[in-house]
């Protein structure tokens, strides 16, 4: 049988590489990087010979401090002391060969310091070196006039120092640091011993007895009442020097320091805790890791740090913590050291993960397979048999290479023949047509651009400006653009695509211009800008066949600024979206030569990359990665292919996918390429999101499922234009939802358009409107199947039923109801009961966020005026969620001219305001019933809730219902509102609140305000008898109307301002615009 020794885990191991940062001690070890300069003494005596005159000036000064001075003096005339060399060094300091202020703080000391210190070690011994240091803790500097040390070539004079300073200042630097406790800890005992003897005589002061301290930290008396007295002192600058002597946690602890100021937090100070405190330094590595603000080679160092560490509370924390940024290499190397202590932990937390956490815990678990294999028989047969499960993918065999694909053995990009760029064609000239090619209701938009003026003369504003494509006052850039392309179109086409060329913030306008300038960008833009690949796809998908034709002289252009290899691109792009055929008849018009040029760089291979080969950072480590299996599931991907797979992965985006992302799919294990996927941007996320590969977000899109769309999710405000795209590549009805939610939100107004075009292009992909998809997939959380919610504690089970107003109702098997969830008992399984109250957890707060958002869909839905189709109805008002809300509120259905409101009764059938049961007809349409269409029958549905009890989720039967008046609706004044006073706050809830300049050349200051409403067929207008500010409003003030109207623009000018009557305006929209001004008002 064989004798598995057990491995030795409890020793703290130092790297060498963690040893140099560590500043030595005699209880340490750490020796042998610097020595005494043997010249230093001849040098620094040739510099007081220099400077001998300037000194003695110095310290004869009748402004210094006479003791001070007379010691410098003495020590010039040859009759040396420590106190006289402090004093000397510290003038020193101030001459030519040592005024080095750059470094002063530096942890080590200058080379300068260095030599000062090797000085008075030569010549007087240790001893007499380290007394000097301390003493010149206590001296202080002064000048006799301004300028101070960049008065000329001056040295100031010698004066003593506050024996209460509590910081260090230049000329009290402690000289070389390292050096002298290179010296000391290496000294023998009697030198030591004399070291110490003297080094107390110069301890009188608080910057003298920390100097003392830090010179000597194995001095541990010393250390702990320094620690004391600086922790009173509030001392925060000399507490960070002090750590360098910390031995033990009382010293900390007497220091009053939980963390490391992220400010000081170097590799020094972390390597210092590590060596001197061992595991107890975890408690401080892991409080200062919290620090939000850390960057990305402070939390490495921290981690690093907690890896070195022999403790179960080390490695488990690094276990746990692994998804963070910078933790998974620590916790792989901590894995490497402790092989059984990881695999005993892993063991413990693998049952409990989701799939993704597992799959990072497996690469942990392995980092060093043979280490593993020594520990696995040291484990108990649970512990070994979770292990096996775990790692059980990593164990499988090699893939021979016989049963890969040539991408994943030779993708194209490792050919080291470098491909021949085609010879340029001379002579080719586009098409000079310019055309505007607009998308449906993209004209309409860019047509209803204007000015930002209070009123206007519509025809001379845009004749004046024609071709002007500049940012104006009155006319941001990017509404200028669209406006001129919509108003003068193919004249400005060339102005407006030269000034996208460095605008790329509207560089969305390019789209639309069908122009030989516009299709150079595009070439240029191609492989150059990835930021504007979406718009240059956006370009080649509106203009196909007629879009290549333009783009053949750039793609065979000999001018370099052409970008031709970005045209030849984009022509192998339009090839894949129109076929070989198609690009090959566009170059027609260019003759022969030209079509055999198209014909040969359309045979290129498709998996050939349409720009560079992928580069993916270092981050990307195929051996920091999970395994992915053949499609057998028999046997894994080499690490070589693993390496091109990320290649791959690199090249593919949602809208550009790189072929040979199918040919992997056809070869391996789907699940196993997901899984693979997520790990790969984990690992991105852990190195920092380095900006040069955001890739590893895009290819999520390739191979996503719905736990995907979980990883994304939190995403969409941080990344949203990435985040929500990858979201739309994986399409499926989750990641629909999310895309929906975003666009429901007003507070991001770029992210929420985005979002609003994206749930557009889904729900055309599934043949439906946006409103009709998304109520198709509100989830039902499991309500359809109530046996499904049953809650397991493993010798007992509880139940959760959800009423009519989805209030959770909780029972336990005997059906006895009760308020909550128990506390788990002895004869429960405590996992079991978590997993359980997790749920129910989770369950009730799901259920409150999707009734607050279907709440607030429904709401919009009857001031919009949205329509359901019966079977649409019917859907929703089964629906266990949905329809819950559904059948509290009024409906009403129209057919022709008839139209009738009605509820869902008690029995689940339709009643009208009769409470007679009624049909809907498959052919009738159904909306919300807004008290403005109820007419008659509203105090009638009013009393039929009111004696059910029926509580609405909405604001519907008791909210208010107005109508235009006769001259209302006729002339679009609503002149019931002229003269009184509103409240500003509450019109702005109504209103945006816009400033508008009167006239060119006005400054921001001067500028009009006036609330506007963008309605159906034009604005709601109105205006303040007097002027008000643009800026400094306060939004509880009042302030008189004198004009309240309905026009089709917002153009105040009377020659152009175009009233819109009010009865143009549904009763729905009119009673929601008088309601609001209704209650900004107060009448007098």
């Amino acid at each position: 049988m064989t004798d598995h020794a057990v491995p030795q885990e409890d020793r703290l191991d130092i790297p060498p590489e963690w040893a140099a940062k560590v500043l030595p001690r005699r209880s340490n070890g750490a020796r042998g990087r610097f020595e005494l300069d043997p010249d230093a003494s001849a040098l620094v005596r040739e510099q007081i010979e220099k400077f001998r005159s300037e000194l003695v000036s110095a310290l004869e000064k009748t402004s210094g401090d006479p003791d001070l001075a007379g010691a410098g003096l003495d020590f010039l005339d040859g009759k040396p002391s420590p106190t006289g060399a402090a004093v000397v060094t510290v003038l020193l300091r101030y001459t030519d060969r040592y005024r080095d202020w750059g470094n002063r703080g530096s942890r080590t000391g200058t080379p300068q310091d260095r030599e000062l210190f090797s000085a008075w070690v030569i010549e007087f011994g240790l001893p007499f070196a380290v007394g000097a240091a301390i003493a010149g803790t206590g001296i202080a500097i002064g000048w006799d006039r301004p300028g101070g040390a960049t008065a000329g070539d001056r040295i100031p004079y010698i004066a003593a120092g506050d024996p209460h300073a509590n910081h260090w200042h230049g000329s009290r630097f402690i000289g070389a640091l390292e050096l002298s406790r290179e010296l000391t800890s290496a000294a023998e005992e009697d030198e030591y011993d004399a070291v110490v003897a003297l080094a107390s005589t110069f301890r009188e002061t608080l910057l003298q007895r920390a100097a003392a301290a830090l010179l000597l930290p194995d001095e541990t008396e010393w250390v702990a009442s320094t620690c004391d007295e600086l922790a009173r002192a509030e001392a925060t600058g000399l507490q960070h020097a002090l750590w360098s002597s910390v031995g033990s946690v009382d010293h900390l602890e007497r220091l009053g320091r939980k963390t490391i100021e992220q400010a000081r937090l170097t590799e020094g100070e972390v390597a210092e805790l590590v060596c001197h405190l061992g595991v107890e330094a975890l408690p401080i590595l892991t409080k200062t890791l919290k620090y939000k603000s850390l960057d990305s080679a402070q939390r490495t160092m921290l981690v690093e740090g907690i890896a070195l560490l022999p403790s179960d509370e080390a490695t488990a924390l690094l276990i746990d913590r692994s998804g963070e940024p910078q933790v998974l290499p620590a916790a792989m190397r901590a894995a490497a050291r402790f092989p059984l202590r990881t695999a005993k932990i892993a063991a413990d937390r693998a049952p409990k993960l989701a799939p993704l956490d597992r799959t990072r815990l497996a690469v942990i678990v392995r980092s060093d397979p043979a280490s593993l294999d020594a520990a696995l028989p040291h484990l108990s047969d649970t512990e070994r048999a979770t292990i096996k499960d775990l790692t059980s993918e990593a164990d499988m065999p090699t893939a021979d290479a016989a049963r890969l694909p040539q991408i994943l053995i030779a993708p194209p990009w490792t050919n080291v023949r470098q491909a021949q760029d085609p010879e340029p064609l001379s002579g080719l000239e586009p098409p000079a047509d310019i055309e505007i090619v607009w998308a449906p209701e993209e004209h309409e938009r860019a047509m209803a651009v204007e000015p930002n003026y209070w009123d206007w003369d519509e025809d001379e504003f845009w004749d004046a400006i024609k071709g002007d494509i500049l940012n104006r006052p009155d006319l941001a850039l990017e509404a200028g653009i669209w406006g001129q392309l919509a108003r003068n179109g193919a004249p400005v086409a060339d102005a407006v695509a030269e000034r996208l060329r460095t605008k790329h913030k509207y560089a969305g306008a390019l789209v639309p211009i069908r122009s030989a300038e516009a299709a150079r960008i595009v070439a240029d833009w191609f492989l150059r800008l990835k930021s504007m690949r979406p718009i240059v796809l956006d370009w080649l998908d509106r203009h196909g066949e007629a879009g290549a034709t333009l783009l053949v002289p750039a793609a065979f252009s000999s001018t370099p600024k052409h970008r031709p290899a970005g045209g030849q691109a984009a022509l192998r792009y339009l090839a894949g979206r129109l076929g070989n055929e198609a690009v090959v008849r566009s170059a027609e018009r260019y003759g022969p030569e030209a079509v055999q040029r198209v014909e040969a760089l359309l045979d290129i291979d498709p998996l050939v990359p349409l720009g560079e080969a992928p580069n993916p950072g270092a981050w990307a480590d195929p051996d920091l990665l999970p395994p992915v299996l053949l499609k057998e599931r028999d046997a894994v991907l080499p690490r070589s292919a693993v390496s091109h797979l990320i290649g791959i992965l690199a090249l593919s985006t949602p809208r550009l996918s790189y072929p040979g992302t199918d040919i992997v799919a056809d070869h391996c294990d789907a699940e196993s390429l997901t899984r693979f996927s997520h790990a790969l941007y984990q690992r991105w996320l852990s190195a920092g999101s380095p900006a040069s590969d955001t890739w590893a977000v895009e290819q999520l899109a390739r191979f996503g499922t719905d736990e995907t769309v979980a990883i994304l999710e939190p995403l969409v405000l941080t990344w949203p234009n990435y985040a929500l795209n990858v979201l739309a590549a994986i399409g499926t009805e989750a990641a629909y939802n999310v895309i929906y939610r975003m666009s429901r939100r007003r507070q991001f107004p770029v992210a929420t358009a985005l979002a609003r075009m994206l749930t557009e292009k889904l729900a055309a992909r599934h043949g439906e409107e946006v409103e009709a998809l998304a109520d198709r997939l509100v989830p039902d959380l499991g309500l359809s199947e109530p046996e499904t919610l049953a809650l397991d504690y493993g010798s007992r089970r509880f139940h959760v039923r959800f009423d009519e107003l989805l209030r959770p109702n909780l029972t336990d098997d005997a059906g006895k109801a009760r308020q909550r969830l128990p506390k788990p008992g002895v004869r429960d399984d405590a996992d079991l009961a978590a997993a359980a109250k997790a749920r129910y957890q989770g369950l009730t707060k799901d259920i409150e966020r999707i009734v607050t958002e279907q709440a607030d869909r429904l709401d919009d839905a009857m001031c919009n005026g949205r329509t359901w189709s019966v079977p649409q109805f019917r859907l929703i008002a089964r629906h266990p969620v949905l329809g819950s809300l559904v059948n509290r509120l009024v409906w009403q259905a129209e057919l022709g001219e008839t139209r009738f409101g009605f509820r869902t009764a008690e029995d689940g059938g339709l009643a009208d305001v009769h409470e007679r049961l009624v049909e809907l007809p498959e052919a009738a349409t159904v909306r919300l019933a807004h008290p403005a269409l109820l007419g008659d029958e509203l105090p009638a549905w009013n009393e039929i809730f009111n004696d059910y009890s029926i509580l609405q989720p909405i604001d519907q039967l008791n909210r208010p219902a107005f109508a235009f008046t006769e001259e209302e609706a006729a002339t679009g004044r609503l002149t019931r509102f002229e003269g009184l006073e509103a409240h500003t706050g509450v019109l702005q809830d109504l209103m945006e609140c816009v400033g508008r300049l009167a006239a060119p050349g006005e400054w921001a200051s001067d500028m009009r305000w006036g609330p506007e409403r963008k309605i159906p067929g034009g604005y709601l207008l109105a205006d303040f008898r007097a002027g008000l500010p643009v800026t400094n409003r306060d939004i509880d003030e009042w302030h008189r109307l004198y004009s309240v109207r309905l026009m089709t623009t917002r153009n105040r000018d009377p020659k152009f301002a175009k009233p819109l009557r009010g009865d143009q305006l549904d009763p729905v929209t009119a009673s929601e615009l008088l309601a609001g001004l209704t209650a900004a008002v107060r009448h007098r």
